[in-house]
């Protein structure tokens, strides 16, 4: 999440460049390509949504 401010800091109080973020963000992002959840082995996730 530290990055991810810092993104927005560029942004928003820097008025940095949104093309040069835009880049910088694509290259962050290209080791998050997959979806992993953190449930307890053999934990069904859907499962979870009917406990709340």
């Amino acid at each position: 999440m530290d990055d991810v401010a810092v993104f927005y800091a560029r942004a928003l109080l820097k008025k940095e460049n949104p093309k040069k973020i835009r880049d910088d963000v694509k290259e962050f992002r290209k080791d998050f390509q997959g979806l992993h959840y953190c449930y307890k082995e053999g934990f069904r996730g859907y499962d979870y949504s009917k406990l709340i």
